[in-house]
């Protein structure tokens, strides 16, 4: 009985763990003509809605982005953001999945008329405090 408890207890802990938490995130994003550094920050209310505050950089220095929307479904997480890029409106949508200390995804950035204008990946850990 005792060891049926604690495996129980270790695969709980286990799928906890996993889970997309509130917090920094800070790593970098790729793509097949430019990289650069992402950061971004969750924060989830009490009645259960996430928000943030995001930036990355490219090739041209800090790009400052604003959080259009935030959903939060376990180990899974999905982001979009709108920026600037050289006078030209755009949105990035990134998706990502946490897998032990860092979230890995994807992103796939569009102009306002919808046309893709890029897509890659990406990879962040927790920032410490």
């Amino acid at each position: 009985m005792i060891k049926r408890l604690l495996a129980v207890s270790l695969s709980f802990v286990c799928v906890c763990a996993a889970e997309v938490a509130a917090g920094a995130y800070a790593g970098k994003w790729n793509s097949d003509q430019q990289s650069g550094d992402l950061h971004f920050t969750l924060t989830k209310a009490t009645d259960g809605s996430w928000t943030g505050e995001a930036g990355f950089t490219n090739d041209q220095g800090e790009v400052a982005a604003k959080v259009k929307s935030v959903k939060v479904d376990g180990d899974e997480l999905e982001i979009v953001i709108t920026f600037d890029d050289g006078g030209a409106p755009m949105h990035a949508a990134l998706k990502g999945k946490r897998t032990s200390d860092k979230i890995d995804g994807t992103y796939t950035a569009m102009s306002e008329d919808g046309t893709k204008a890029g897509e890659g990946t990406w990879s962040v850990k927790p920032v410490a405090k």
